[in-house]
């Protein structure tokens, strides 16, 4: 069997409990492009972190802007890239997006926006 067949069966449970949260993340969410934005450092015990933090261009579903998002957490999965997710707003104008984590756990991240452009119309995902 090839890595890929290997790897749909083994996210097959996941992908199922997903769409059975469809309803709860309606949103279709496309992460574009990833990159790394200049942050105000953080001390914590005297250490700084920071100044640097990653950010995501994201594009949803029926929404005529491309969105500049940070992370919520610093805390945040190395298995998260660029691709298709799920995602709602919260009432604090967060986007959460459901994912799979680099075990295979399927886990929720907050974003925040820093930054947004209108798109031209033939662009807008539908």
């Amino acid at each position: 069997m090839s890595a890929t067949v290997l790897l749909l069966i083994g996210t097959w449970p996941a992908l199922l409990f997903s769409s059975e949260n469809n309803k709860d993340f309606p949103l279709q969410v496309h992460i574009v492009a990833r990159g790394r934005v200049k942050d105000n450092p953080i001390f914590i015990d005297g250490v700084m972190f920071g100044p640097f933090r990653d950010s995501y261009t994201v594009r949803i579903d029926g929404d005529p802007r491309e969105l500049t998002m940070m992370p919520y957490s610093m805390r945040f999965p190395k298995g998260f890239h660029v691709g298709d997710y799920n995602g709602h707003w919260n009432t604090n104008g967060s986007l959460e997006i459901q994912c799979l984590d680099e075990k295979g756990k399927l886990v929720h991240w907050r974003f925040l926006s820093r930054g947004e452009r209108l798109l031209p119309p033939e662009t807008t995902p539908k």
